[in-house]
């Protein structure tokens, strides 16, 4: 199933400069959707001042619209 991903404001929930998202190493996602929940987990690797740092977020709330269940994990690298 195709998906895409934007993360606006990407800098400010990562923490880092936006220039470091043009070197970005790796980027793993994992969606989980069930009855009442939706949790979106993100593991990013970016080129800070000349080392990778790996950079985590996690979101989660209620899934009042009802969105049929779902998982899914994409990565690249």
């Amino acid at each position: 199933m195709p998906s895409a991903f934007e993360f606006l404001n990407a800098s400010k929930l990562f923490k880092v400069k936006a220039s470091s998202l043009n070197s970005i190493k790796e980027i793993n996602v994992s969606v989980s959707i069930t009855e009442k929940l939706i949790e979106l987990n993100t593991e990013l690797t970016v080129l800070v001042m000349d080392e990778f740092s790996q950079k985590y977020l996690f979101n989660m709330a209620a899934n009042c619209y009802s969105i049929p269940e779902f998982n899914e994990v994409l990565s690249f690298a």
